[in-house]
């Protein structure tokens, strides 16, 4: 949409008589009144020339000397060409409001069909295309009744480029090819480079490069055999631009130059910042940001200057953009911000709507998840917001029907008076129907109404739920935060007093022997926490992968005891594995090493010097019962009930040498294995141990 905003076309100009030599007999008025049509016909000439500056001269001149005469002919191509040469060097709201004016001034003027069409045309380039479609279609029938072939070509022209923008294709192309037949037939060439130049842009919106550089080429070589300097201007722009989209990107530069040098020449008061927007993308192309926001804010300055409120949204845009691509998310969003209050101002609900998923994309990259559910909630209030236009639209249709049936039912109630009583009810009868039919139509539609009500209650219902877990992810984040700075940060210091001892030589060989199975127990604990961080991050992000295969159990427990031996030895803890040797089952082997390593890292944590942990199993049918056992300290029967009794991080003790944990392990057993399809018990006794067993389905 972008592209075709700011790559505009030429609102088709019209022709006019050329005056009649004046006679010596003609009187004072007459010559004066035909020296106001000469000059119009010459600022026509120097419309067509791109002389805008000496056009609008002369216009204003012509002007003048039609007030002064009271000259309602001159006083209407005044206008219409005043507006020809604010739609040319793109003061497109001034035209809007002299061509209303004239056609409020002149109602009945014989160049309505000419001044609607500009009206239409500018009301386009303000993209306010519900409006242009309408003023299009009006001036259409106006043109078609008066057999004016030449205008409903160049209306349809101007049509296709408005349905392209409203993403209508079909009815877009149509119109396009409507005018290239006419145009065609008459060899009207003047005609045909401007609309080959647009259905080579439009090819080009819809990435058909091949079309569109047919297309375009052809416009150039007719805009430069007529030596079409505005046209010229136009179709060099759209090539740059299609050469861009083609990553030809030295082809693209070149081009965008020589449309820079045509500006000066054709718009020698108007500043390029299309041009220089163009150039802003292609540099995001390029991924040469810093050229890009170069190029952004000379643009935007001259829209800022001219007020163009499009042009204004654009540039903002563009600037997040760049900002974006360098990574530089806090400057993104605070110029996608700016974006989306010229997007409010302008009151575009689609502009709106697409910055407000910008800025939802990036809080949430940026970690501002906050924000990011106000900007989700706010785009999905807006896609609610429209749907409700789209319903006003339905009922205001619906309401001029029923007053339409209501007047045609008045007129045919008094014309029945004179008619047979038996015609009275027959017409009685098709009231009491078409009543009946209003009233199921008007149920039918408050039916909608509820329905879609009850969705926007349903997506509200799943945003607060949202909004609700992230909080708690929050919440669970900041307690992690404060496991990894005490209980990671604890065993690095200690390891770090170990090795300052150790290098300074000063520590017998025992002691070394010592502290270095001390420090392979903090390493191997270590190890343990950043693994289970790692997979309570994973569950987080949805980000784990099951895979199941066929393991030998008792293999996998003596890889398990293997990793916890060096902690097992610091308590002179007993680790035995009696697991069947030939037991096998199908389940994922990270997520069964995972529950293991957890029971048997809890049962060292909370078992005295020189006692014992064990595993066993057990073949119970379809499943297969592992059991981890020690002769700790035991657990109470509270103690019991508050071990699984969260998904999020839990509680954390101390163990028997006052060992520290990170208070999720036991949460994450839980966890994993409710995701194998198991269960998980516990049967403990203070002071005499605990028995942890997980129930597991063989396949």
């Amino acid at each position: 949409m972008l592209a075709t905003l700011f790559a505009f076309v030429l609102a088709f100009g019209v022709g006019i008589e050329k005056a009649h030599p004046i006679g010596a007999d003609i009187s004072q008025q007459e010559v004066d009144t035909s020296r106001v049509v000469q000059l119009l016909d010459e600022a026509n000439d120097d419309i067509n020339s791109s002389r805008f500056t000496e056009a609008r001269k002369k216009i204003n001149r012509a002007g003048e000397w039609s007030e002064e005469l009271d000259f309602s002919k001159g006083k209407q191509l005044t206008a219409l060409r005043m507006a020809e040469v604010y739609l040319n060097v793109q003061f497109f709201d001034s035209a809007r409001v002299v061509l209303e004016q004239a056609l409020e001034d002149f109602p009945e003027s014989s160049y309505k069909i000419q001044m609607c069409n500009l009206l239409a045309t500018a009301y386009r380039y303000m993209n306010e295309l519900g409006k242009a479609i309408e003023t299009y279609q009006m001036v259409l029938e106006l043109a078609e009744e008066n057999s004016q072939y030449r205008m409903i070509a160049a209306i349809h022209q101007n049509m296709a480029v408005a349905y392209i923008n409203m993403g209508k294709k079909a009815e877009g192309l149509n119109s396009f090819l409507f005018s290239i037949d006419y145009a065609e037939q008459e060899k009207d060439t003047v005609f045909l480079a401007i609309a080959y130049n647009n259905l080579g842009d439009t090819y080009n919106e819809f990435g058909e490069y091949e079309q569109a550089e047919f297309y375009l080429q052809k416009s150039y070589e007719l805009a430069a055999m007529k030596n079409l300097r505005s046209d010229l201007l136009r179709v060099t722009i759209n090539l740059a631009n299609l050469k861009g989209n083609l990553e030809e990107f030295n082809d693209a530069l070149e081009l965008y130059q020589q449309a820079l040098d045509l500006t000066k020449e054709v718009r020698p008061n108007t500043p390029p910042f299309r041009i220089l927007y163009n150039l802003g993308n292609l540099s995001l192309k390029m991924e040469s940001p810093d050229e890009a926001i170069s190029y952004f804010e000379e643009s935007l300055d001259y829209c800022l200057q001219l007020n163009i409120p499009p042009g204004i949204y654009y540039n903002y845009g563009g600037l997040g953009d760049a900002a974006t691509q360098k990574g530089q998310l806090v400057e993104a969003i605070r110029r996608h911000e700016q974006a989306l209050d010229v997007a409010e101002q302008m009151g575009s609900l689609p502009f709106i709507q697409e910055t407000r998923l910008k800025l939802y994309e990036l809080n949430k990259e940026a970690g501002n998840f906050e924000s990011a559910l106000i900007q989700f909630e706010e785009y999905e209030a807006i896609s609610d917001s429209m749907l409700d236009l789209e319903q006003e639209r339905d009922f205001a249709e619906l309401e001029n029907r029923l007053e339409l049936n209501r007047q045609t039912e008045i007129n045919t109630l008094l014309e029945e008076k004179q008619l047979q009583q038996e015609k009275q009810l027959k017409f009685q009868l098709g009231l009491i129907i078409t009543a009946a039919f209003i009233i199921i139509l008007i149920l039918y539609i408050l039916y909608t109404i509820n329905q879609a009500s009850k969705g926007k209650t349903k997506a509200y219902n799943q945003l607060a739920k949202q909004r609700e877990e992230l909080e708690k992810l929050n919440q669970e984040m900041n307690k992690l935060f404060a496991i990894i700075a005490h209980d990671l940060r604890a065993p690095l210091a200690s390891m770090h007093g170990i090795l300052f001892l150790l290098k300074s030589g000063e520590l017998s060989k025992d002691e070394i022997v010592s502290y270095t199975n001390e420090i392979e127990g903090n390493v191997q604990k270590n190890i343990d926490v950043m693994e289970d961080l790692l997979s309570w991050a994973k569950r987080q992000m949805n980000g784990i992968t099951f895979v199941k295969e066929d393991l030998n159990i008792h293999e996998v427990v003596n890889q398990v005891i293997a990793k916890q031996e060096s902690r097992s030895k610091l308590k002179e803890i007993s680790i035995t594995n009696k697991v069947n040797k030939t037991m096998r089952i199908k389940t994922d082997e990270n997520a069964l090493k995972l529950i293991l390593r957890n029971l048997l890292s809890n049962s060292i944590k909370f078992t005295n010097l020189g006692d014992e942990v064990r595993f066993t199993s057990s073949d119970k049918g379809d499943k297969i019962q592992l059991c981890v056992i020690d002769t700790g300290i035991g657990m109470s029967k509270d103690l019991q009930e508050r071990v699984f009794s969260s998904r999020s991080i839990s509680f954390s003790l101390e163990g028997t040498k006052g060992e520290k944990g990170t208070g999720f392990g036991l949460s994450l057993i839980k966890e994993f294995v409710d995701k194998l399809e198991g269960t998980i018990t516990i049967e403990s006794e203070e002071g005499k141990g605990t028995k942890f067993c997980i129930d597991l389905p063989k396949e």
